[in-house]
């Protein structure tokens, strides 16, 4: 039924809410917080209180991640993962999703195009 959604799912947004923000690469925030870490002796605020993974919820986290590293853009930006998309993805791996996981998915990419589009403005301003 649609309005179940295991209590690991919120967490599971804010654990992805929180890889987003921090990001990946040498350029990354993650990476100049271990810097200072590193240059400083001095652990981080931001390095100490962070979300950990919920492991139950591997599957979902992968469903994202892949259709994630799949999404197209229209010349202005990165789209939305679409419906067709999704329908096409579990139909390929042979899964019936659950309208939790369909939500879900929705809501991770809503957080991944929310700090997407904060980190394209702060971008812009600085230009």
């Amino acid at each position: 039924c649609a309005e179940f959604q295991p209590k690991s799912a919120k967490k599971l947004i804010e654990y992805a809410r929180q890889e987003f923000e921090l990001g990946s690469g040498s350029n990354s925030v993650r990476a100049k917080l271990e810097q200072v870490e590193k240059l400083t002796g001095n652990r981080p605020e931001e390095l100490d209180n962070l979300v950990e993974f919920p492991s139950d919820m591997a599957y979902q986290w992968r469903y994202f991640v892949e259709l994630h590293g799949k999404r197209s853009s229209n010349g202005f930006g990165i789209n939305p993962i679409s419906y067709q998309d999704m329908y096409a993805y579990f139909k390929l791996i042979k899964h019936t999703p659950e309208e939790w996981e369909i939500d879900l998915l929705n809501q991770l990419d809503n957080v991944f195009l929310e700090v997407h589009n904060k980190q394209q403005e702060s971008q812009q301003k600085k230009k």
